[in-house]
């Protein structure tokens, strides 16, 4: 998504490409990327949430790095009868350098037109939503510590979102303080679609258990309260932001094409 923020009705308009694209470019305006997503390096990013968090950090980005390499060494088969979704194979691409331009994307700003970007994380996008509560939270503090030493030197030009848990609104409340005060976080994405437990479905164990549990919208019929997490935004002046998807849930469950739980995922999550 882009963001043009209007400057002047009569402002001069100038036409340029860039890969064969034609971008246009208004004078008295900025134009900013508000969704771009940064790729998190599996291997090192890991030992830096080590550094900072210790190994409950670590089991924690685990939970949700370690869930995608499961199911991709899973035969199509093994996903079907477990029903687990087909997760995407192209997802860290390194034949083509090109396609890892994300690098330098800093630099290539100015070429492409855009004044600002607001950057979302990929594997981050899960950690909000991990279910045990100590690694979860280690994991998403150390995640936006690690981030903000990333992005700090490219502050004029771009800044990253601080993902925050939303288990309970204390616990939401807690890290937007931290992020906001103490690392200087702008914006924030909030975790929702939390896994709650079915009650009539008891002391459901093991595997199965993924099977008993009722998404939290964070919103209608909620167990919580959630009225003072967007208080507290407005008192630290940021911006709230979701980025929900449905896939491995529901209609999002093909143990074979990924293209499918993908297509409409956002949609059907709410987002």
């Amino acid at each position: 998504m882009r963001v043009i923020v209007p400057g002047e009705a009569d402002a001069a308009m100038d036409l340029h490409r860039v890969d064969g694209d034609l971008h246009i470019r208004i004078a008295g305006t900025s134009l900013g990327n508000a969704d771009g997503h940064w790729i998190e390096y599996g291997p090192v990013f890991t030992e830096e949430l080590r550094r900072v968090g210790g190994e409950d950090a670590v089991e924690g980005w685990n939970a949700v790095r370690n869930g995608t390499r499961s199911a991709l060494s899973m035969s199509v088969e093994e996903r079907r009868r477990r029903r687990i979704s087909q997760e995407a194979f192209w997802g860290h691409p390194s034949k083509n350098t090109k396609d890892l331009a994300t690098a330098l994307f800093p630099r290539r700003l100015d070429e492409i037109g855009l004044d600002f970007a607001i950057i979302y994380p990929t594997g981050g996008l899960r950690v909000p939503r991990v279910g045990a509560d100590k690694p979860r939270r280690a994991a998403v503090r150390a995640y936006n510590i690690v981030t903000a030493e990333y992005f700090r030197p490219f502050a004029d030009r771009m800044t990253p979102a601080a993902i925050i848990p939303m288990h309970t609104p204390e616990e939401a409340i807690e890290e937007l303080e931290f992020a906001v005060k103490q690392l200087g976080y702008k914006v924030a994405m909030l975790g929702s679609l939390m896994d709650r437990p079915v009650a009539a479905a008891g002391n459901v164990e093991g595997e199965a258990n993924r099977f008993a549990v009722w998404k939290d919208v964070i919103g209608l019929d909620s167990e919580y309260d959630y009225d003072p997490v967007w208080a507290k935004c407005l008192e630290l002046n940021i911006a709230p932001s979701f980025h929900s998807g449905a896939r491995r849930s529901g209609l999002r469950l093909s143990p074979s094409n990924f293209v499918y739980n993908h297509i409409g995922h956002f949609c059907f999550s709410g987002v």
